[in-house]
C-alpha cells in the first residue's frame, strides 16, 4: 500500500522536474523520505539575456537580407509540365528536368556557419488581395497529375491521392534536409522558414532528449484529447492507426490558448473547451510541463521569429499584453496567444483558417519516428527536413499543407500562433480604450465654450440685469457662494413658465 502510494504522488510530480534517471532516483527518494524536492535547471536560449537574444536576432537578419541582396539568383529546375501554359503532354517524360522562370534560388552560408537556401517565388505576393492569383505551380501540378491519374490504380479517398502525389508522382521537388531552407515571395516576405535541427543547434542533443523524455512521462499520464470529425478532416486516421497498432486514446489534439467559440466572433474570447474539463491536478501538471519543457522550444521560435519577421513578432506581444489576465495560461513567454499540441497524429490537406490572416505559424516537433515530411503543395514542396528537433515557421493561413505518413513510437508537434478573431477584438478594444480620453476632452472643451464667462465684457452686456432683478443683484459686489448665475434663473424662469402655459391649455 505504501508503494503504491508513492507511485501515484511520483507521477503527479515527475514532470515538474528534468526527465534524466539521476533526476527521478532523487524525486523518489526524496518522496519515500518526506524531503523537499530539489529543483529543476533550466537552460536558457543559447545561455543569454533577452537583450542579448534582441541583438543577436537583429544581427542575424541583417546577414541574411544582405545576402539576399547581394546574390545572384538561378532558375530552378522541376519536372514535368510546360512553362508556356497549363496543359500537360503525356507522352512528355517526367524525369526531364526543366527550368520554371517562377522560382529562383542562392545558396549562402548563414553568420553560423551552416548552409542554407534561399528561393524566391516570383508569382506570390503575400499582401496582395490575392496572394495566390498569380502562382502557375499548382496549376501546372493539377494538370499533370490528372493525366497521370489515368495510369494508375483508383483511390479511395482525397488522403491517398495526397500521399500518392507526395511520394510517388514525382510532380513535387524535395527539399533536403541537409541545409537550413528559406522560401520567399516576390516582395522577399519570408513565406517559409525551416531549420531541421533547430533544438541541437540551439541548445545541445542533451537537452533534445530531455524534451523528449518529459512529453513521453506527461503523455503517458495525461491523454491527449481525441479528435473531432476524424471522418472528415483526419480521413487517413483509420489507416494511421493500424499501421502503427495505436489505440484511440493515444492520439488527439490539446488545444491550449485563447479563442472564440464557432459562432461568437463578437462575444468576449475565452479559453479553450479542452483547458476547461482539466481537472486541478492536471491543470498544475500543465503548469509544470510548459514551465520547464514547452517554455524552452517556445522561445526558441520567438527568436527565431525575430528574425524573420520583427515587425508581426511585435504585433503578436501587442495582443498578448492587451489581452484579459484571466486568458493568460501559464507562459513563460509573451507572444502566442494559442497552442496546440498534435500527438501521434497525422495531418490531410487543410489551411488554418482562423489563424492570424498571412501571418507566420511555428512549429517544433519532437518524438522517435520516421518520415512525417510537411508538404505544400501550393509551392510544390515536400520539406524532407521536418523531422525530430526541427522549427518551421510558415504562413498556414494560406498555403495548404499536410504531413506524409510516417511510423514510429510517438510524434509530437507543437503549434504556435494567434486567432485573428482574438487579434481583431483586442486591436478593436485598445482602439477604443485610446479614443476614450479625446472623446472626454472634447466634450469638456464643448460644455466649457456653452458656459459664457462671467468675467468677460460681452457677458455682462449680453446677460444684463433687467429693471425688475433684485438690487442686490445688480450691484458690483460680488455674489454669494450659494446664489446662481443669473443666466441659469431666466433659464429656469422661462421653463417654468412655459410649463404653466401647457398646463392652462
Amino acid at each position: 500500500m505504501k508503494r503504491e502510494q508513492t507511485s501515484k504522488l511520483r507521477g503527479l510530480l515527475l514532470p515538474k522536474f528534468v526527465g534524466t534517471n539521476q533526476s527521478k532516483v532523487a524525486c523518489a527518494k526524496a518522496v519515500r523520505r518526506k524531503q523537499p524536492l530539489p529543483e529543476p535547471s533550466k537552460p536558457e536560449p543559447y545561455g543569454l539575456e533577452p537583450e542579448q537574444l534582441e541583438t543577436r536576432g537583429a544581427a542575424k537578419r541583417a546577414h541574411l537580407l544582405n545576402a539576399i541582396a547581394q546574390g545572384q539568383f538561378k532558375p530552378v529546375g522541376v519536372k514535368g509540365g510546360t512553362d508556356e501554359d497549363d496543359t500537360y503532354d503525356e507522352a512528355e517524360a517526367m524525369d526531364v528536368v526543366k527550368v520554371d522562370p517562377a522560382v529562383q534560388y542562392i545558396s549562402f552560408a548563414l553568420d553560423d556557419g551552416r548552409a542554407a537556401r534561399y528561393e524566391r517565388f516570383v508569382d506570390i505576393d503575400v499582401y496582395a488581395r490575392k496572394p495566390l492569383a498569380g502562382n502557375r505551380i499548382r496549376a501546372r501540378q493539377d494538370a499533370a497529375f490528372a493525366s497521370r491519374c489515368r495510369t494508375v490504380p483508383k483511390f479511395a479517398n482525397e488522403s491517398e491521392r495526397d500521399q500518392y502525389l507526395a511520394t510517388r508522382s514525382g510532380l513535387l521537388r524535395n527539399i533536403s534536409k541537409d541545409y537550413v531552407y528559406i522560401a520567399g515571395d516576390k516582395n522577399d516576405q519570408v513565406l517559409v522558414y525551416l531549420d531541421p535541427i533547430g533544438i541541437p543547434f540551439a541548445f545541445g542533443n542533451r537537452v533534445k532528449r530531455r524534451l523528449e523524455a518529459e512529453t513521453i512521462e506527461f503523455f503517458a499520464m495525461k491523454r491527449p484529447t481525441p479528435p473531432k470529425d476524424v471522418d472528415n478532416r483526419h480521413q487517413s486516421h483509420p489507416a494511421h492507426l493500424k499501421r502503427n497498432h495505436y489505440s484511440p486514446d493515444q492520439c488527439g489534439v490539446d488545444h491550449i490558448g485563447i479563442l472564440h467559440k464557432t459562432g461568437d466572433p463578437y462575444k468576449p474570447p475565452t479559453l479553450t473547451r479542452e483547458w476547461d474539463k482539466l481537472s486541478h491536478t492536471k491543470k498544475q501538471l500543465y503548469y509544470y510541463y510548459f514551465r520547464d519543457t514547452v517554455s524552452i522550444m517556445t522561445k526558441l521560435l520567438e527568436f527565431e521569429f525575430g528574425v524573420l519577421d520583427p515587425t508581426m513578432r511585435q504585433e503578436h506581444r501587442d495582443v498578448y499584453d492587451n489581452s484579459g489576465e484571466y486568458l493568460k495560461l501559464p507562459p513563460i513567454h509573451r507572444t502566442y496567444t494559442y497552442q496546440a499540441i498534435v500527438v501521434n497524429m497525422q495531418t490531410d490537406l487543410h489551411h488554418d483558417r482562423s489563424d492570424w490572416d498571412r501571418g507566420l505559424t511555428g512549429i517544433c516537433q519532437l518524438g522517435q519516428f520516421k518520415d512525417a515530411a510537411m508538404v505544400l503543395k501550393d509551392l510544390g514542396i515536400v520539406l524532407d527536413g521536418y523531422q525530430s528537433g526541427a522549427t518551421l515557421h510558415f504562413r498556414g493561413n494560406i498555403f495548404e499543407h499536410y504531413t506524409t505518413a510516417w511510423t514510429g513510437k510517438c510524434r509530437y508537434a507543437f503549434d504556435h500562433t494567434c486567432k485573428q478573431s482574438v487579434r481583431a477584438q483586442v486591436q478593436a478594444d485598445v482602439a477604443k480604450r485610446a479614443l476614450q480620453p479625446a472623446v472626454a476632452k472634447a466634450s469638456e472643451h464643448e460644455t466649457d465654450s456653452e458656459v459664457p464667462e462671467e468675467d468677460s465684457d460681452a457677458s455682462e452686456e449680453e446677460w444684463s440685469v433687467s429693471e425688475d432683478e433684485p438690487a442686490a443683484a445688480a450691484s458690483n459686489e460680488e455674489p454669494d457662494v450659494g446664489q446662481k448665475p443669473e443666466w441659469i434663473i431666466r433659464f429656469l424662469r422661462s421653463r417654468i413658465a412655459s410649463r404653466l402655459l401647457r398646463t392652462q391649455r
